[in-house]
């Protein structure tokens, strides 16, 4: 067996059944060697799409209003972004390359498959953040085919200090966890003990690596043969902010949360 040598993908020690690996295109999977039975689980937000007009620039941050600013500040970092481009409506999402043939193979093939995303379903300026997630993904032709599952799936999951709600599933396939008390693994072990049949295999893909451990943790101990995938693509025209950008971003954010008296 080879050893992979970068340090990050270096997992937990229990996870006996679990595998790491890395892909920038969906086309680098080959779904004819999946076996029936598998469950196919992915991160939205710069997995299966990316934005073509992130909103780290300056000039953008500095016409946000108040209100937007003062609520995204409440934010877990890797929702701020996402949740910003969604509520003033300046993203312009495009599909990571192969997504969408991915998903209709899979189809094809009645594989299951669903998202998991860390969305939060907070109320802004009227926006109804489930409603916009939901319409990017069909506006971009990514449907899921999910298996059959309560709707109260997720109802002994805790409920989030900041969102007040517990994970969600829509069922047109996508499991919003709303907040981050639960992980991506909890929500995932429940769904799956919600399922019927166990599945034969999980495979996951998720631009973050504490997802994947998270999820690579559960799978191990759901006793489920899992493949945890970092997607690493960056479409054409999408840079990352530098860090410079990063400071004057949260520089804004937490000159919003003081002048609300935020703790």
């Amino acid at each position: 067996m080879k050893t992979i040598a970068l340090p990050f993908l270096l997992l937990l020690s229990t996870a006996t059944f679990a595998k790491h690996q890395m892909i920038s295109n969906f086309s680098e999977i080959d779904v004819t060697t999946l076996p029936q039975g598998t469950l196919v689980a992915t991160d939205i937000n710069d997995t299966l799409v990316s934005c073509s007009e992130p909103l780290w620039q300056k000039s953008t941050w500095k016409v946000m209003p108040a209100s937007v600013t003062g609520k995204l500040s409440k934010l877990p970092e890797d929702q701020k972004n996402l949740f910003a481009n969604l509520v003033i409506q300046k993203c312009v999402n495009q599909k990571i390359a192969g997504s969408d043939v991915f998903l209709k193979a899979l189809a094809k093939r009645s594989i299951h498959t669903i998202a998991l995303t860390a969305a939060v379903s907070i109320p802004l300026d009227g926006v109804d953040m489930e409603q916009a997630v939901m319409n990017s993904l069909s506006g971009l032709d990514l449907i899921f085919n999910p298996p059959m599952v309560p709707n109260n799936v997720f109802s002994k999951l805790k409920i989030d200090s900041m969102s007040a709600s517990q994970p969600h599933w829509n069922t047109r396939g996508v499991a919003f966890t709303n907040g981050s008390e639960n992980s991506k693994g909890d929500v995932l072990t429940a769904f799956v003990s919600s399922m019927e049949k166990k599945p034969a295999k999980i495979l996951f893909f998720e631009d973050s690596s504490a997802h994947l451990e998270t999820v690579s943790s559960a799978g191990s101990k759901l006793g489920i043969p899992t493949v945890v995938y970092q997607v690493v693509a960056t479409p054409p025209g999408i840079s990352k902010p530098t860090d410079r950008e990063t400071q004057v971003v949260e520089s804004l954010l937490d000159r919003s949360r003081l002048g609300r008296g935020a703790k």
